[in-house]
């Protein structure tokens, strides 16, 4: 068996040209931008629908406070445990604790309607 000559070895060498590298380079890069972005969104959908769900659940909490006390709970608190001066009829408690928000959100209470508003 004889040795080959490096001038032999490149000249017979077969591999990819640049031209091949770059496109699929390019191919892989315009896939992962469209991933990266279907992905985002679909988190902060995600993210949308638990503070739906959560908004609901302190909702019905409110309600149930509201139907026991005949007054609507000053902040989210009143419906994890009795203040110390103690509210009339309170029956609680109506959350076990305060849901937190995927998205960063404060749940706040509107004193004069009674919804819950993520802000």
């Amino acid at each position: 068996m004889r040795k080959l000559s490096m001038k032999e070895v490149i000249k017979g060498a077969k591999g990819f040209t640049l031209v091949e590298l770059l496109s699929v380079l390019i191919i892989v890069g315009v896939i992962l931008g469209i991933a990266v972005a279907n992905y985002r969104q679909t988190v902060g959908q995600v993210k949308d629908q638990s503070d739906e769900a959560n908004i609901e659940l302190i909702q019905g909490a409110v309600r149930q406070f509201r139907l026991d006390t005949g007054i609507i709970p000053e902040n989210l608190y009143y419906l994890v445990a009795n203040p110390v001066e103690g509210i009339p009829g309170w029956d609680g408690p109506y959350l076990r604790e305060i849901p937190q928000s995927p998205a960063n959100k404060q749940y706040e209470i509107n004193p004069s309607t009674g919804e819950v508003l993520a802000k």
